[in-house]
């Protein structure tokens, strides 16, 4: 092991560039300003559906329902290892232009930040949106016992990371935060890419679960397709989830033949946190639909917009303002009582009730 009594370690690369070329410790490749403007935009994006959410519930439950606190719990958690990450992007490049020096106690005490809270923070994640699943849909007692089948064997999936992390990236007896701890810690390769695996197929169970019950109500095919389409976001969820296993693996073998391991770490990490704070969205989904048709949709503004839509495709403009709305012309999420979500037209013919969680 390199020692800094007789060796300067910022003129050290971690690995020696495959080209053969000088590091470049001045102004190298890297993707910090990607992770950094990708990390605060998702944070924020993110807090305001989540305090969409919150009003939602207090608005039809006056107080707020389980899965908002588990959707509230993944977004502190996600939003720590955003922070964590953030602090140090000085890694986020090439390992042949990363000194040695970088990897101090600092940096590892962040990395162990990242790989305590990723799991607890995507399973809290999950788990918010088969809540909601139950609230939507809990009248179904398949969909109930499903969604807590899932709820329960994805928690030691993306819990055991965490004793793995006490074994492998906190200091043992005479370890102390350093290169040998970092490299004891690419031990924790095989468990991510478990996890990543596992993660593709929940998300698939997650897009998949409400399907049957939504196309089985007595709508027409586009109204049908239009409520799909709410629960459909959570394929962006999917999308990204198998990015990142993508990334997982190929993070695994840069560790196992010590190749660039700082660079596929950083993309792993960036594909890892949009999934984290796009499943936090995805949960939100239904609330910010109640909340559209609550306090938006009516509003005098948007039938303001609505009518100058419906004139400018027209030859000759009416002349008078009488926005009309049809009956069963908008799909509604509402609440009628106080522990059930309900999805109906505006003209009340159908309606999928649950009780409470």
């Amino acid at each position: 092991m390199l020692s800094s009594s007789r060796y300067d370690l910022s003129k050290i690369p971690l690995i020696p560039n495959p080209n053969g070329s000088p590091p470049n410790f001045v102004d190298p490749p890297t993707l910090a300003p990607v992770l950094r403007g990708v990390i605060c935009t998702m944070i924020s994006v993110s807090a305001n559906f989540v305090v969409i959410r919150f009003i939602a519930s207090h608005r039809q439950h006056k107080r707020p329902q389980m899965d908002d606190y588990f959707g509230l719990m993944a977004w502190l958690l996600a939003t720590v290892c955003g922070i964590s990450a953030m602090l140090s992007l000085k890694t986020d490049r090439h390992a042949w232009d990363v000194p040695v020096s970088f990897i101090d106690e600092f940096w590892l005490k962040n990395a162990t930040v990242n790989c305590l809270l990723v799991g607890p923070a995507l399973w809290f994640a999950k788990a918010a949106i088969a809540l909601v699943y139950m609230r939507l849909f809990g009248i179904h007692q398949w969909l109930r016992v499903a969604c807590w089948i899932l709820i329960i064997l994805s928690a030691p999936v993306y819990w055991h990371t965490v004793p793995l992390c006490g074994v492998y990236m906190f200091p043992h007896g005479n370890e102390s935060w350093d290169l040998s701890l970092a490299k004891k810690g690419t031990k924790m390769g095989v468990p991510s890419a478990i996890v990543g695996s596992l993660n593709v197929a929940l998300d698939l169970c997650l897009l998949l679960l409400p399907q049957p019950i939504i196309w089985r109500m007595s709508l027409s095919l586009r109204k049908r397709a239009g409520v799909a389409g709410v629960f459909m976001t959570a394929g962006l969820g999917l999308s990204m989830s198998t990015l990142s296993l993508y990334y997982r693996i190929l993070l695994l073998r840069s560790t196992t033949d010590f190749t660039d391991t700082t660079w596929y770490s950083t993309a792993c990490y960036l594909t890892v946190s949009v999934e984290m704070f796009i499943t936090i969205i995805v949960s939100c989904v239904p609330a910010c639909a109640f909340c559209w048709n609550t306090f938006v949709r009516d509003t005098a503004l948007l039938a303001r917009l609505r009518y100058l839509m419906r004139i400018s495709r027209l030859e000759k403009p009416t002349s008078t303002f009488e926005p009309e709305r049809k009956p069963g012309e908008v799909f509604v999420i509402h609440s009628d009582h106080r522990n059930s979500y309900d999805l109906s037209l505006s003209d009340g013919k159908e309606k999928v009730e649950g009780p409470d969680h």
